[in-house]
């Protein structure tokens, strides 16, 4: 693949690593990353990398949500990372508790969370609190990446009354919401490794800069045996970023909701953009959405905008002004014939 970094990539993770390893006040981590935005196992690879540059004999561990399902397989994957394979421990020692007793603050484990927010649906209330102790007595070290801020997370889960709602666990940790390069930064990353212009701009237009989106955006191009820009060959690439650019738009909302894809759709369609701009600025991703006044990634509106007819349709258009319902057909029509879909 193709990689390309988010603003600031190499220094922000220096800067994690750093408040991890500090020797008389470490810090643990939030780092808060849309879904979809970027590659969230390259990241925890390369906190790892640099971590273990900083302290060769760390003990890191990355544990992702698809490897664990309970609170036994996240104690055995961090004991099988932390310990290793043939590490010699009895039943007793794989309760969460006694894996942490071996370590010390002289000694601290390290661990890198990848999509928390599902993370958290494998464990329960008890463990948090048991990652909290050891968190403030500098045992352990913890980084997690997740698609929200932990108030964000909390508040879009009061109603399933989720436990992680009425604990304290990460009211320490330092935030680090994640950035796109800009527009001139992507620019001059893709015309550097030969890109020709039309596609360099078309990436940027498209996709805002998003990371992974670009890196499927080339990576199909070059699939495709790097295409001149004929109109069958941007509707291609136009469908692969909005299929990878789904999950972001549908996260925008809480459950049954839509308000933030109406002003995502009213800001792409020029109504009242103002006010779209400002509601849209109370987004915990604002600084991934807007550009200025404006989307940073034109998929995002077209993407919104077909969320939108689906869920009228569905719901015979139950909550939706006709008006809505009105502007996203005519969009939907307009894309098709000038062929933006």
């Amino acid at each position: 693949m193709n990689a390309i970094e988010f603003k600031d990539q190499t220094s922000t993770v220096a800067t994690i690593v750093r408040g991890l390893t500090h020797p008389d006040a470490p810090r643990c981590w939030c780092v808060v990353m849309p879904p979809g935005f970027a590659d969230e196992e390259a990241l925890a690879h390369q906190i790892v990398g640099e971590l273990r540059r900083v302290v060769p004999t760390a003990r890191a561990a990355i544990i992702s949500a698809d490897t664990i399902n309970s609170r036994e397989s996240y104690c055995r994957e961090l004991r099988r990372q932390w310990l290793g394979r043939n590490a010699k421990l009895d039943d007793g020692e794989a309760d969460f508790q006694r894996l942490l007793g071996v370590l010390t603050p002289e000694a601290p484990a390290f661990q890198i969370l990848t999509r928390f927010q599902k993370i958290l649906d494998s464990l329960d209330q008890s463990i948090l609190g048991e990652l909290r102790e050891a968190e403030q007595g500098h045992r352990l070290r913890t980084v997690t990446i997740c698609h929200y801020p932990y108030y964000e997370l909390k508040t879009r889960w009061r109603a399933r009354k989720h436990f992680f709602c009425v604990s304290d666990y990460g009211d320490t940790h330092l935030e680090r919401v994640v950035e796109p390069l800009s527009f001139d930064e992507l620019r001059n990353v893709l015309l550097q490794r030969g890109y020709p212009v039309w596609l360099v701009e078309f990436a940027a237009f498209l996709t805002g800069g998003f990371p992974a989106v670009v890196a499927k955006l080339i990576d199909l191009w070059e699939i495709e045996n790097r295409p001149d820009p004929r109109p069958d060959v941007r509707r291609k690439l136009r469908a692969a970023v909005e299929k990878n650019l789904r999950r972001m738009v549908e996260g925008l909302d809480y459950d049954g909701e839509m308000r933030f894809r109406e002003s995502v759709v009213n800001l792409y369609h020029g109504i009242d953009p103002g006010l779209a701009c400002y509601q849209l600025s109370a987004h915990p991703w604002k600084a991934v959405l807007l550009e200025g006044d404006r989307l940073r990634a034109e998929v995002i509106g077209s993407v919104a905008v077909v969320q939108i007819l689906d869920s009228v349709a569905e719901s015979a258009g139950a909550g939706y002004t006709h008006d809505l319902w009105q502007r996203g057909c005519a969009f939907y029509k307009h894309s098709i014939r000038t062929g933006l879909g």
